[in-house]
């Protein structure tokens, strides 16, 4: 039985539920759980929860989603051996505390809180996911232990440089976008390193990645690089994504030849930012006119300057480097 402060009402539940789904009931505080020693996910997504607290006896929980509450401490999960799976993101948390009996935590996701600092990890050597984007870190520290660490989400951070990820030989997913970077360092310890995601910093050169052989995807887009380099070595790299050219094409021009869309795309179709490396665009300059023909010339001399225009715009989105554009090699 779980009640809801909010509106006085009483939500029941069996006891020999094993998943148990509580998505924005408006529950405002976390009682009533005692008599699910058995349930093995739960999920209190959208609520209005402040605290953490009496679930000590659900000693079998294996997931615990807490995202979108009012929570501000992590605290009271000391009995919790069993978890695998923490959510606590778009919260009120300032710090990681309260994670070190969790041993054997696989996956845990803090976006979207108050964090300013990365510290309190070193008993979680199983930890696979850590997802700590959108908050106010500053710097990559106190991971050496996470050795078995597959994917590390750091977005929409403050962090300035690369580095501490030594240890992290096993990563396979990196994402840093949206943060202070300026050079491409500290990655030559990430030899499984399938995709990179460095978008919206300032890096000015592509190097550093002599040792990720292996990189399948590399999204350096939005950053102030002037020149594709360094990265021939790279023959797994299915994707990469650099700067977005704006692409414009008026209804009566030749559309680009099929064969040069994107995989997974419908019949025809083209979204804006699209292109492909070494593709060919369509044909330059108007049709010409027939003799005598004063109207079509003006349209084509209008078409002429449009495409005129247009080009100026590309390149304005260029320099300005606010979109994507994806490669297929």
């Amino acid at each position: 039985m779980v009640r809801d402060h909010s509106d006085h009402q009483v939500i029941f539940y069996e006891g020999a539920r094993l998943d148990i789904d509580l998505n924005h009931y408006r529950i405002g505080k976390i009682e009533g759980f005692e008599v699910l020693k058995k349930v093995k996910t739960l999920c209190l997504r959208q609520n209005l929860i402040k605290c953490i607290e009496n679930l000590e006896e659900l000693q079998s929980l294996r997931e615990l989603d807490l995202y979108d509450n009012q929570i501000k401490k992590i605290e009271n999960l000391d009995t919790l051996t069993e978890l695998e799976i923490l959510d606590i993101s778009f919260n009120l948390l300032r710090n990681i505390e309260g994670v070190d009996k969790l041993t054997k935590l696989k996956k845990l996701f803090l976006v979207n809180n108050k964090i300013n600092k990365i510290e309190n990890l070193s008993n979680l050597c199983q930890l696979e996911m850590l997802e700590l984007g959108s908050n106010r870190i500053r710097a990559i520290e106190n991971i050496d232990t996470l050795t078995n660490l597959d994917s590390l989400f750091l977005g929409k951070n403050k962090i300035t440089k690369l580095q501490n990820l030594d240890a992290l030989s096993n990563l396979t997913v990196l994402s840093i976008q949206s943060n202070r970077l300026t050079k491409m360092e500290g990655l030559q310890s990430l030899v499984n390193l399938r995709e990179l995601y460095l978008s919206h910093n300032g890096i000015e050169v592509i190097e550093g990645l002599e040792n990720n052989n292996k990189l399948t995807m590399l999204d350096i887009a939005a950053n102030r690089i002037k020149k594709i380099e360094n990265v021939s070595h790279l023959t797994e790299l299915l994707e990469f994504w650099s700067v977005c050219v704006f692409v414009c094409v008026l209804p009566d021009e030749r559309q680009y030849p099929r064969e040069l869309e994107r995989p997974g795309r419908a019949e025809g179709s083209q979204e804006p930012g699209d292109s492909v490396l070494g593709g060919e665009p369509p044909a330059e300059g108007p049709t010409v006119p027939t003799e005598g023909d004063v109207g079509t010339a003006q349209r084509a001399a209008d078409r002429c300057h449009l495409r005129q225009v247009l080009t100026l715009l590309a390149l304005t989105c260029f320099f300005l480097q606010k979109n994507f554009l994806a490669t297929v090699f």
